[in-house]
């Protein structure tokens, strides 16, 4: 009891003593502001072009623009942090969460835009890489909240591996976690010559992305491409991808190109719930899979219910082996058992399997709509 109300008291004190930094008045810049900043402040940022590169330093603080104050959606458009002036080439990501930051730490209103990218080594299989992510966001072994924000044009390009040209999370803390909320992620891209993966949001860890638009943003890749959003982990995660509208992205590949919408791999259990998935692209020479759903390697089970997966299209070449217009599942352990269930599959085209093609893969499909898919082998 006493250390209930000890942490109580503690609490309470935290929130009396919180205070609003406003930039530029108080501060001139956001980063100033941020670097005064107490755990449960506010950075209140007026509308204006802040040519920034900014880092939440660990700090459970809202960074906010007028928007927290009256709900108005054009001071998003107005409060721009423009990240096309890193101090360093290799830091190029406008946001930064890499300090171990907890769930607290919040981002919110603002447009994102002219983000390069981070460099970090990545170990995978006991092999380490030199990876590119993040073009707008870039969140390592740290949690967040990024909500209502307007993530465009930031373009990211490397000789080997980038991923997430809107944002990159990747956490092997099994207990951070990454809640990613009602924004709009335009027109951002990714190029790198072995992969070019998810232009829009790639995330290893656990996470929420719920309620966002992913849409017109592009992979481009000497090998491999993924779409719009790719999840993956080689330890036990979980994810929830709900309520997106995820459109008109594209992925290609020299050689193949994966989960136009969304990809999940490996060890991460995916909940894909009432999303609409409709006109991504896949474009690759040898393989296509996955023009609007893409799961591949898995361990665990998921479940894709409810969500309208229309006129999505894994591309045919010359020699593609193109597959799943609709839903791709490929080399899935028998430990994996998804469940596809009352959702529209229709309008998406493959080369075989219009609508939902497995291959090496468990699946259990119940009560959906499938009708006008097109297997372009059979026409």
């Amino acid at each position: 009891m006493r250390m209930m109300l000890l942490v109580l008291s503690l609490f309470f004190l935290n929130t009396i003593n919180a205070k609003t930094i406003r930039v530029p008045i108080d501060e001139p810049r956001i980063q100033a502001g941020i670097n005064i900043a107490s755990n449960g402040d506010t950075i209140l940022v007026a509308e204006g072009r802040y040519f920034e590169n900014i880092n939440f330093k660990g700090k459970s603080i809202l960074v906010a623009s007028h928007y927290l104050l009256d709900g108005d959606s054009s001071h998003i458009a107005r409060t721009i942090i423009d990240g096309s002036r890193p101090t360093h080439p290799d830091s190029g990501s406008v946001v930064f969460f890499v300090s171990g930051e907890n769930i607290q730490a919040t981002l919110l209103g603002f447009t994102i835009t002219n983000g390069s990218g981070t460099i970090t080594l990545v170990k995978f299989r006991n092999e380490v890489y030199k990876t590119r992510g993040g073009g707008g966001i870039f969140c390592y072994n740290a949690s967040a909240s990024i909500r209502e924000n307007l993530i465009i044009d930031n373009h990211i390009a490397e000789d080997y591996f980038v991923f997430g040209g809107g944002i990159n999370a990747q956490s092997q803390d099994k207990d951070t976690f990454i809640n990613i909320e009602n924004n709009k992620i335009l027109h951002n891209s990714v190029r790198g010559k072995r992969q070019a993966c998810a232009n829009g949001i790639h995330l290893v860890g656990n996470g929420r992305i719920v309620g966002n638009l992913i849409a017109h943003n592009f992979s481009d890749s000497d090998w491999l491409a993924n779409g719009g959003i790719a999840c993956w982990s080689e330890i036990p995660r979980y994810i929830l991808i709900q309520d997106n509208r995820i459109q008109y992205n594209i992925a290609s590949g020299k050689k193949r190109a994966v989960g136009g919408g969304i990809s999940v791999e490996s060890a991460t259990t995916a909940m894909i719930r009432g999303n609409y998935i409709a006109y991504n692209e896949l474009n690759g020479p040898e393989v296509t899979s996955g023009g609007g759903i893409h799961l591949v390697y898995r361990t665990s089970s998921d479940t894709l219910i409810g969500n309208t997966i229309i006129n999505n299209r894994a591309n045919i070449g010359q020699f593609t082996q193109a597959r799943g217009g609709g839903i791709g599942l490929t080399n899935n352990s028998n430990t994996s058992n998804p469940l596809i269930m009352e959702n529209i599959i229709s309008g998406n085209l493959a080369m075989v399997g219009g609508a939902i093609y497995s291959k090496n893969s468990r699946v259990d499909i119940r009560s959906n709509t499938i009708n006008n898919n097109t297997d372009m082998l059979w026409k």
